[in-house]
């Protein structure tokens, strides 16, 4: 048995069912906002913050065992994307982190609609899940960086 054959092949087809799902979203999305039923406009605008820990080491989550990296190899970043119809405004956010604690979600959502009068309700925050990030959160054999913890909100 070929283990790296196999890991390729279970990527190549996780991909490619990927692919397909994010396909039929798109299509689907585009159609939709291609004729849409009011004759409305769909606006979007996007942002990216570089939410890189600064401060070395930082404790890094995920493997079980705790862990930390001294030096940055690849950026992390905060992403948002803002979609308006001209009646409601929804905001998607995503930070590459391995998950994102309630209390810090609500903080972020809150100096969000704060700054932007969009409703907390209409907004949604998730995490990339990588385990290469600083640690928000403490579990899996790790505790939370409370250095990066501390900067992340902001």
């Amino acid at each position: 048995m070929n283990r790296l054959a196999d890991r390729r092949e279970f990527l190549r087809q996780a991909f490619g069912a990927g692919l397909a799902c994010v396909s039929g979203v798109l299509t689907t999305g585009v159609a939709r906002t291609a004729e849409p039923a009011d004759g409305g406009v769909l606006r979007a605008g996007t942002a990216q913050v570089d939410i890189t820990p600064q401060k070395f080491p930082v404790l890094v989550c995920g493997g079980f065992l705790s862990r930390s990296a001294s030096s940055v190899s690849d950026p992390v970043f905060a992403r948002c994307l803002v979609l308006d119809d001209g009646t409601k405004k929804l905001v998607l956010m995503v930070a590459d982190v391995i998950a994102i604690p309630f209390l810090i979600q609500e903080e972020v959502k809150a100096a969000a609609s704060k700054a932007t009068g969009i409703p907390t309700e209409n907004m949604m925050i998730s995490a990339t899940h990588t385990h290469a990030g600083g640690s928000v959160l403490s579990g899996l054999g790790t505790k939370a960086d409370p250095e990066y913890t501390k900067f992340l909100p902001g």
